[in-house]
């Protein structure tokens, strides 16, 4: 089992002191949930404060490591629109002591078009007060399923995200949507929370991440298909994002450990995978 808190400094009291709180059940829930592909988890206090995120969580929130997110709420991750959201949905869930199931989101915290569809529980401590919340979800390919914030905006994003290797500028994809650049910019910064040029990166990333977990491909491969300019390109952008090389990601998340609990991938690579780098 995973032990949480064990490298995060001053952050790790924080952790352990609401492990204690809620006892030894959710510790063992969460690790038993981060051997599930695919799987994000994450833990807060009823301030709203990270307790603790596993790793599919950090990557769609673009973190590398558990500390960086430990003791933050979403409003210091998300742009405000989609923290707003979350921020609701804890409350609501610590106010009322009940849990929302599979409830659907779109976008998600990595500005993808996925469709996210969460469960969100409280978490009672021992005395049966509620201390935080806990939440699980999974990921899906739907753009279709994407909420009408406003037609043009719901087709040009779709369109970005199927289509991540084609050459794309702002004057390009305005034309697209039909729209001015500067209208376009603008319904992005008010839906979105980020620029048409950092939804476009992340498309990419995201693409080439999925590329990773789902196929063979070499690495340089993907890089092409996900419109990168070259093989080193797309390791520096994908590192920068997620603070590990994609031949080390695959590594991890094809492992046989599978999971998404941390590791240092520094055993000696099979012939198959050096040969997919």
């Amino acid at each position: 089992m995973r032990e949480f808190g064990g490298d995060l400094g001053g952050k790790g009291g924080f952790q352990e002191d609401f492990w204690r709180r809620a006892g030894r059940n959710l510790r063992a829930a969460f690790a038993m949930i981060d051997t599930l592909p695919g799987a994000a988890f994450y833990v807060k206090d009823a301030k709203g404060r990270f307790v603790a995120a596993n790793r599919r969580n950090l990557d769609v929130c673009g973190l590398a490591r558990e500390e960086d997110v430990i003791g933050r709420t979403s409003a210091d991750l998300f742009p405000e629109p989609l923290a707003r959201a979350y921020m609701e949905l804890d409350r609501r869930v610590r106010e009322t002591a009940e849990p929302v199931v599979k409830t659907m989101e779109s976008p998600t915290g990595d500005f993808s078009t996925d469709r996210l569809v969460k469960s969100v529980f409280p978490v009672f401590g021992r005395g049966g007060r509620v201390i935080g919340t806990m939440c699980v979800y999974v990921q899906t390919p739907a753009p279709a399923a994407m909420p009408e914030w406003h037609g043009k905006l719901r087709e040009v994003t779709s369109w970005i995200a199927a289509n991540p290797g084609e050459p794309m500028t702002l004057s390009s994809i305005a034309r697209r949507a039909g729209l001015p650049p500067k209208r376009l910019e603008a319904l992005f910064s008010e839906f979105l929370g980020t620029s048409v040029a950092k939804f476009v990166a992340v498309q990419r990333l995201s693409a080439a991440r999925r590329m990773l977990e789902t196929t063979d491909e070499t690495v340089s491969s993907i890089a092409q298909t996900c419109g990168f300019y070259d093989h080193s390109h797309f390791s520096k952008a994908f590192c920068r994002k997620w603070g590990v090389s994609p031949g080390a990601y695959r590594e991890k998340v094809r492992s046989p450990a599978g999971s998404g609990a941390d590791s240092s991938g520094g055993g000696a690579s099979s012939p198959a995978a050096q040969r997919r780098r």
